[in-house]
């Protein structure tokens, strides 16, 4: 399942060259406002005020700050055309669609694993440390351990890590990151989220 994600989300990368940098797609992906923002400059009143030069304006309208600064980002960077028409391009739109569908697909069953005390168990195992008779601890224990969050998914044990360049890998590919507004949904699958802006070993 993960390999139809990256396969989605290389084939995505690849129709943004040259448009866009990718990490400003995917990370409107990772926190579920791209739909929302491909609405918004799509609408003819913005399309307006912007073509006047009046971008104060827009504030007034789009009250979401976040969203009123990514515009003027994309003004500010000549980059306001080019969205548009990403925004209506189909297969774009369909590759995003897929993206975000096969990631419901990964984070629904990571979920039934993580509520498998028997997975767990294994997955600690492997990992070297001690089996636990409740699920509350084998998640505890898991969580101690840095893994890309994919990788736990696909059991892929190997790819344990460090922190440092667990942060890094996040900061660096959007592709390994996983959606925070989406995983507010499954509360056994947050806790073993790393934030890519932290400095130490906190969690999100």
């Amino acid at each position: 399942m993960e390999m139809l994600y990256n396969k989605y989300s290389i084939d995505l990368k690849e129709l943004l060259a040259n448009k866009i940098k990718y990490k400003i797609i995917f990370n409107l992906i990772n926190n579920d406002t791209y739909e929302n923002i491909k609405v918004i400059v799509n609408d003819e009143n913005i399309k307006l005020l912007i073509e006047n030069n009046n971008t104060d304006s827009i504030q007034n309208i789009i009250k979401d700050i976040k969203i009123v600064n990514f515009i003027k980002m994309l003004i500010n960077k000549k980059k306001y055309d080019k969205f548009i028409k990403i925004t209506n391009d189909t297969n774009i739109n369909n590759l995003i669609i897929q993206i975000v569908n096969e990631r419901q697909k990964i984070l629904d069953i990571l979920e039934k694993k993580l509520n498998d005390l028997e997975w767990l168990n294994k997955r600690l195992v492997q990992f070297e440390k001690k089996e636990e008779n409740t699920l509350n601890k084998a998640r505890k224990s898991l969580e101690t351990i840095n893994i890309n969050i994919y990788d736990l998914g696909d059991d892929a044990i190997n790819k344990q890590t460090d922190i440092k360049t667990l942060i890094n890998e996040l900061r660096k590919n959007p592709l390994r990151r996983f959606s925070l507004h989406l995983a507010k949904k499954y509360i056994t699958i947050k806790c073993f989220l790393k934030d890519a802006n932290i400095k130490n070993n906190n969690k999100n």
